[in-house]
């Protein structure tokens, strides 16, 4: 595994009659500063540190797509069945049920039990 990292920092030069030295100067970005860092990293470190970093980053990430396919799903199916039930459930007119101690009451005569 290898690593690097680099910074430049630049003026801008331009022809300006405040300063004498720069009469003859054309316009020009100059660099002031240039910093080049690299680490290079053995076979070894560079598997445990996928395993600490990558392997931690990548399961995060599948469950997060599982969650929100799980969630999408649930919610289509839902969606479904409420239009289904919208359509389907208004054909037939459903009785309200009563109970059977209720309709006993309504069949016998108040003497015979």
């Amino acid at each position: 595994m290898h690593g690097e990292r680099k910074i430049q920092i630049n003026v801008n030069v331009e022809n300006t009659p405040r300063f004498s030295q720069l009469k003859g100067v054309n316009s020009v970005v100059f660099p002031v500063l240039w910093m080049n860092e690299s680490v290079a990293i053995d076979k070894e470190n560079a598997e445990r540190f996928k395993r600490q970093v990558a392997l931690p980053l990548y399961l995060t990430r599948t469950f997060q797509i599982t969650s929100i396919s799980i969630g999408c799903i649930l919610a289509v199916i839902s969606a479904g069945s409420l239009v289904w039930l919208r359509f389907n459930g208004r054909k037939q007119v459903r009785e309200p049920y009563l109970g059977a101690s209720v309709k006993t009451l309504f069949c016998f005569k108040r003497g015979n039990h």
